[in-house]
């Protein structure tokens, strides 16, 4: 068992010191269920590989006393989870919600 996971696809990379610090920090606050920063896609030209942030500037934290609240600020700022270091238990209890 492992407290926490991320979901990545094998065409994925990912950022060893970014998933230490998103673990971290869920270490630190427990009334977290996932983290994560800024997003990184590639473009293939042949000739060589173009970097881009995919990511805007969201907001740093969903911390209102509503849960529908924070779930309207992170759909309004296209924040998915999908790819985010959560805790395993959230991510079990989402997916036996699903019928």
């Amino acid at each position: 068992n492992t407290s926490f996971v991320t979901l990545a696809r094998v065409d994925d990379f990912l950022m060893e010191d970014a998933l230490a610090e998103s673990v971290s920090f869920l270490q630190d606050n427990p009334d977290y269920g996932f983290c994560h920063g800024y997003s990184l896609s590639y473009r293939d030209t042949g000739s060589q590989v173009e970097y881009f942030r995919r990511d805007k500037k969201v907001p740093e934290d969903l911390c209102d006393d509503s849960a529908e609240a924070r779930v309207q600020q992170a759909m309004a700022a296209f924040i998915t989870p999908a790819q985010a270091v959560m805790r395993t238990e959230l991510l079990r209890e989402w997916c036996s919600a699903v019928p």
